[in-house]
């Protein structure tokens, strides 16, 4: 039976309730968020408590309404997080709060009421900048990861996707 065998039963129903007021913390050196490095087993994700949706292994999506959190998978590792400001999908999720600490040691709170100029005062001008359907994207490069931005025309910040 394979890591990933989808005829298996979901390999987080025995995992504990996830709380929906954990403080997110992601640290840019280590390239993890409360200590779970991207790049990891899904096992890590355990810290975090079980997902809001049934079997995540088979989706690649372990998804965290209630803190605003996505944490994708590709063969079994995580591979990038995502976190949801406004729910425009109207899945649910509750706005995300998260710090975000910098090589510098700083840390910057992001959250619902962030925008475009905010970010660009946190983190400087971006390494990229694309616009589509109405809304636009910063890209901040780092080290061995990447910090994807999504704001609505207008600047409010929707969500941030993180990339090893």
């Amino acid at each position: 039976m394979g890591l990933l065998d989808l005829d298996a039963k979901d390999r987080t129903l025995d995992w504990p309730e996830a709380g929906d007021t954990i403080p997110l913390l992601f640290d840019v050196e280590s390239r993890a968020l409360n200590g779970i490095a991207l790049g990891e087993s899904f096992e890590m994700l355990r810290l975090m408590g079980r997902p809001g949706n049934p079997d995540p292994l088979r989706s690649g999506l372990f998804k965290y309404f209630g803190l605003g959190l996505v944490a994708a998978l590709v063969r079994g590792k995580i591979d990038h997080f995502g976190f949801i400001m406004l729910d425009e999908d109207a899945e649910g999720f509750a706005p995300c709060r998260l710090s975000i600490r910098r090589r510098d040691g700083t840390e910057v709170e992001i959250d619902e009421q962030s925008t475009a100029e905010q970010v660009k005062r946190h983190f400087g001008d971006p390494d990229g900048s694309e616009s589509y359907g109405g809304y636009f994207e910063y890209v901040y490069e780092q080290p061995r990861l990447s910090l994807v931005f999504e704001f609505t025309g207008d600047g409010r910040l929707v969500g941030l996707d993180i990339y090893a």
